[in-house]
């Protein structure tokens, strides 16, 4: 169980990992491997971001944590 210091939640940023796995996601959804695509996004979520699908592209951004 991984808790959230709430002073650092402000200035996180996606690791390399999470960065890696993001590339790998767009380069499924332009083969349109959606099965790959999905797991990519949800492989990326267990490590504590959410991937968002715009027109733009893929944005990324931590989990709004306020109650």
């Amino acid at each position: 169980q991984m808790t959230l210091d709430a002073q650092n939640v402000n200035e996180e940023k996606p690791s390399e990992e999470v960065l890696n796995l993001l590339e790998q996601r767009k380069d499924a959804r332009a083969k349109k491997d959606f099965a790959e695509s999905d797991r990519l996004r949800d492989l990326i979520g267990t490590l504590g971001w959410i991937v968002k699908d715009t027109k733009e592209g893929q944005q990324l951004k931590k989990p709004d944590h306020r109650l």
